[in-house]
């Protein structure tokens, strides 16, 4: 298949500040559940696919582990890489993740179906696009900057490079399988990961109530 030779845009800091603005979920996501749907994303680089996968055991101590996706025609499939990655997370969207748990058990964590069924993948696109437009980034701007729900892990790798954190680290938590991937996704305008939580501690400092 041919590739796309588009550049995919990456959300700039006040953009993503306005989306986890906490005083303004319900008004950009309808729901909170799609909040911090796109907040992993944005604070792990997961694919899409990946956090519609994600269930109560996939929930570490101070980790997420992604080891399976969901796919709509044949459910919960490997990764697209066949890798198994821990990515550490801050305790703020731990804490989202626990409240979610404790609702849906050990299944799906992103469900309206109580964790026997996850949310659909277009659902988490579709919500992300209406928050956008909210805070100003028409439909229109949306297509010509050509960014959607994978704009997350652009925007996670470009974090992360930006504030110096060696390309090995940034395949690991990826999961890209190259250096020259890792540059695709690069737009500059657990304990091993110190560096990593600082960083992610840059995202969702806003996600607290003032």
């Amino acid at each position: 298949m041919k590739k796309s030779s588009r550049t995919r845009d990456a959300l700039n800091a006040g953009e993503v500040k306005a989306l986890f603005d906490v005083n303004r979920i319900d008004e950009l996501w309808g729901e909170r559940m799609y909040y911090v749907a796109n907040l992993l994303a944005a604070c792990t680089g997961m694919r899409k696919a990946e956090i519609v996968g994600v269930r109560g055991t996939s929930l570490q101590d101070d980790h997420i582990l992604v080891d399976r996706q969901y796919r709509s025609r044949y459910g919960l499939v490997d990764t697209k890489t066949y890798d198994t990655r821990r990515i550490p997370l801050p305790e703020v969207l731990m804490e989202e993740l626990r409240t979610l748990r404790k609702k849906n058990g050990e299944g799906y964590l992103f469900s309206r179906y109580s964790g026997k069924k996850p949310v659909c993948g277009q659902t988490l696109s579709d919500r992300l696009r209406m928050a956008m437009v909210e805070i100003g980034i028409s439909e229109k701007e949306q297509k010509d900057r050509y960014v959607s729900f994978h704009s997350w892990r652009h925007y996670f790798n470009t974090v992360l490079r930006s504030n110096n954190i060696s390309d090995g680290k940034v395949q690991s938590l990826t999961g890209h399988k190259s250096r020259g991937m890792t540059e695709h996704y690069t737009h500059f305008k657990v304990e091993d990961y110190a560096d990593v939580k600082a960083v992610q501690n840059k995202i969702v400092p806003f996600t607290k109530a003032g």
